[in-house]
């Protein structure tokens, strides 16, 4: 059996992403599932000023195909603050040249994240422990921690009447109800 895929190279819209850089310079960030590591164009971080910091040891870059890359060796990374929407960390990246992406972040970053992606989209949403513990913003406590704080509890109709008539009680009465055809029953 043979696969043609004539007309097909091509046709699917790499998963990007946008994202600040040092929380001032937006960006665009390419997802790729089989890169080793997280690349940043060049002439990107050098129009930033971004600092770059030789490797001790330079790496070849290589490529899908075996094949190492013509742009030459790694010889320099840089460590920035990326952020995408409320995701926000400090990354490594590998200093190379680029061709239409700012920045390439590959199979650890997603590892490490391990968001939901939606294909149909082309979204991501960070909804895992590590981003939850590492990455996003603290958010406020589940309502059920608060009900216990403030000690919450629902009540029966007879057992409200002996609380009204105890003078030490303290409560707050809420009703939640359907009205006919949405019309308003309040005064």
């Amino acid at each position: 059996m043979s696969v043609s895929v004539l007309g097909d190279l091509g046709s699917e819209d790499p998963l990007t992403l946008f994202c600040f850089v040092n929380e001032d310079f937006l960006a665009t960030c390419m997802v790729d599932s089989g890169g080793s590591s997280q690349c940043i164009d060049l002439d990107f971080a050098l129009n930033l000023n971004l600092p770059l910091a030789s490797k001790e040891k330079p790496e070849d870059l290589v490529l899908v195909d075996g094949a190492h890359s013509i742009v030459g060796q790694i010889t320099h990374t840089c460590i920035l603050k990326l952020a995408i929407d409320q995701h926000m960390e400090e990354l490594t990246f590998q200093v190379t040249k680029l061709t239409g992406w700012n920045q390439i972040v590959g199979k650890p970053w997603l590892r490490r994240h391990n968001p939901t992606i939606n294909w149909v989209t082309n979204t991501i949403a960070f909804s895992s422990g590590y981003c939850h513990a590492h990455c996003l913003p603290p958010r406020p406590p589940p309502i059920t921690s608060l009900m216990n704080k403030f000690h919450i509890s629902l009540i029966s109709q007879a057992a409200l009447r002996v609380a009204l008539k105890d003078p030490n009680s303290r409560f707050c009465i809420m009703a939640l109800y359907n009205s006919p055809n949405n019309v308003s029953t309040t005064p």
